[in-house]
């Protein structure tokens, strides 16, 4: 982006070469001299853009002006393409008309009796489990010890536990035998130490192929990339945003330390936020 106001080469070219006439030329076709107030008007205002653009600034050297005038090359033709040069001064003429329809997909729209269920398995459909299936079993045989391989319903077991609504200072409490920590529904769907291997083993890509850190495709998200991928695809085929957006930031809770924030422990996370939010 040039950071040069003015107009452009090809429109000085065409004031200077084309629209002021030489000095063999000042008569006009019709037999009329240069006294003509309009004509003098005309020049005047060519030679005010002129100095203008030759006094701006402009990485092109002078010199290049100078061989033009000593040596009479003057173009035959103006370039048929201007380039725009982007400034604070350049304006659309037109914004394109939006014609999307902003909002949640019919297929969850009209949905007859929606429940949070429903929506978090748009998301955790099945693809994504069995991909979570297929990593944890990977990285507990690369880790080279005797395993129960794990399924589709204990995994969607392991990830309801965790989101559950009661939340314990140790997920051990869930089983512990005094009544005001243990949990018997949840100590009833498997063991701890089964809870505790799944836990230990809880893998979304494969280690064994991830990028060197000196490599170009070096990703500091790359364990949780396949995850990032399908949830991002998910937002796009189930929520069409509405014309009018706006993008801010927003702290996230963590041990990471930010001296000028409000929230001095967290990390930065950009939000697009939607009109109907």
């Amino acid at each position: 982006m040039s950071s040069r106001k003015g107009i452009a080469e090809d429109e000085c070219y065409r004031i200077l070469f084309e629209e002021i006439p030489s000095g063999d030329s000042s008569v006009d076709s019709d037999g009329s001299d240069g006294n003509d107030p309009n004509f003098t008007t005309s020049c005047a205002s060519s030679s005010l853009v002129c100095s203008r653009v030759l006094s701006s600034s402009d990485s092109r050297d002078d010199s290049e002006f100078d061989d033009i005038s000593e040596n009479n090359n003057l173009p035959s033709t103006v370039p048929s393409t201007v380039t725009l040069n982007w400034s604070q001064e350049t304006s659309v003429d037109q914004v394109p008309l939006f014609i999307g329809e902003g909002d949640v997909i019919t297929k969850i729209k009209n949905k007859v009796n929606l429940k949070p269920i429903d929506l978090l398995c748009e998301f955790f459909d099945e693809t994504l489990i069995k991909h979570i299936v297929f990593q944890n079993n990977l990285y507990a045989t690369q880790k080279g010890k005797t395993f129960m391989p794990t399924k589709e319903v204990e995994i969607k077991t392991f990830i309801g536990i965790n989101m559950g609504i009661t939340k314990k200072p140790s997920y051990r409490d869930y089983w512990s035998t005094d009544p005001d920590l243990g949990e018997s529904y949840i100590s009833k769907l498997f063991p701890v130490k089964r809870f505790s291997w799944l836990l230990s083993n809880w893998h979304l890509n494969d280690n064994s192929v991830a990028p060197d850190r000196n490599n170009q495709n070096y990703d500091k998200l790359y364990k949780l990339r396949p995850f990032l991928d399908h949830v991002n695809r998910k937002f796009q085929d189930c929520y069409k945003p509405h014309q009018k957006l706006a993008i801010d930031e927003a702290l996230v809770k963590f041990k990471q330390y930010v001296r000028h924030k409000p929230i001095k422990r967290g990390y930065k996370a950009w939000i697009l936020h939607d009109q109907s939010s």
